[in-house]
């Protein structure tokens, strides 16, 4: 309404006023201001997060080679496309073979969700060039630990759906599966069954949080992550990332801002219950954990970053500087 009074008022004013401001400025009342060009402004829609699922077919004799280096999934940021893998075997495959396999199958479930907690926070974690070196390391590690925390609600909500814990012996799903529901029952007085999980009881997000932190150390220790690491030390230059539609979580001040710790953002996760009017319910774990859980978890993450820091490297000040702090 009020864009539709300004040009009714302008018109306005351009016939009163408009021959004596032709004669004054083209010295004839005739005379044609040309047209002014207006830029037209597109938006264009994000693209759509893809899904792919590979099959993977493994028998006696491949199996050692093939399944060894399969990935049971991955989000690449280039493509935006989350993927996960099905085994299939032959009849002739032999035990070994058939567990493993369908032991990676029943986990469908805990890997997409994931690498879908990585797809939905790429908007946070590709863009890094603002960031230290020494916060898009850290950044780094809370991104592969929080996809973690994602597998325990995606499983204890299993549980509570079926009755049942997550059919995969995950051993730190499990773990986090028992204290969690233990904690659901005390809350309920012994009767939790089928009733929905608070994720935000603070006891809940602090088992969340340190089991998920504690299965990414296990990883570390393993051999993973330590290249990923080591590059955002050293500020590789990372291209703008192009987010895709279902970045749907964005940074602010409350929820992001590693110079502070705040990693509220990527700990935030959707819920299936209690539904709220047109969306799913989401709960940060991070602001619901307790502040001595949260410090646990930043000197872990400090202690695992500084593992993979060359010699010396502690003592170089631009890997503690922000870039914009350069400008």
């Amino acid at each position: 309404m009020k864009f539709k009074k300004l040009l009714t008022l302008s018109a306005g004013l351009v016939a009163f006023l408009g021959p004596a401001v032709g004669c004054a400025v083209w010295g004839s009342p005739d005379a044609k201001v040309p047209d002014k060009a207006v830029k037209t402004i597109r938006f264009k829609p994000l693209s759509d997060l893809n899904f792919a699922v590979d099959t993977l077919y493994l028998t006696n004799e491949n199996f050692d080679t093939e399944y060894a280096r399969a990935a049971a999934g991955q989000f690449i940021p280039g493509t935006n496309t989350v993927r996960v893998t099905y085994f299939i075997y032959d009849s002739a495959a032999n035990a070994r073979v058939r567990l493993n396999c369908d032991n990676a199958n029943e986990s469908l479930d805990v890997v997409r969700r994931h690498e879908m907690e990585h797809a939905r926070k790429a908007n946070v974690v590709q863009d890094v060039m603002d960031l230290s070196p020494w916060d898009r390391a850290r950044l780094a590690v809370m991104n592969e630990s929080m996809a973690p925390g994602g597998e325990i609600i995606e499983a204890v909500e299993y549980h509570i759906a079926n009755g049942e814990r997550y059919p995969q012996d995950r051993a730190f799903l499990w773990r986090a599966d028992s204290l969690i529901m233990a904690r659901h029952n005390e809350k309920n007085f012994g009767f939790g069954k089928g009733v929905p999980v608070d994720f935000s009881d603070p006891v809940i997000a602090d088992i969340i949080l340190e089991s998920a932190v504690d299965k990414f150390a296990k990883d570390h220790r393993r051999g993973f992550y330590h290249t990923k690491i080591k590059k955002e030390l050293s500020g590789v230059k990372r291209p703008k990332y192009k987010p895709h539609n279902q970045c749907d979580l964005q940074p602010t001040a409350n929820n992001y801002f590693p110079m502070l710790n705040q990693w509220g953002i990527l700990w935030t996760y959707d819920v299936s219950a209690p539904w709220t009017l047109l969306k799913k319910k989401q709960v940060d774990v991070w602001k619901s954990a307790t502040e001595s859980a949260r410090r646990r978890v930043i000197n872990k993450v400090d202690s695992i970053v500084k593992t993979d820091m060359t010699a010396g490297q502690m003592l170089i000040p631009k890997v503690f500087e922000y870039p914009r702090s350069n400008q």
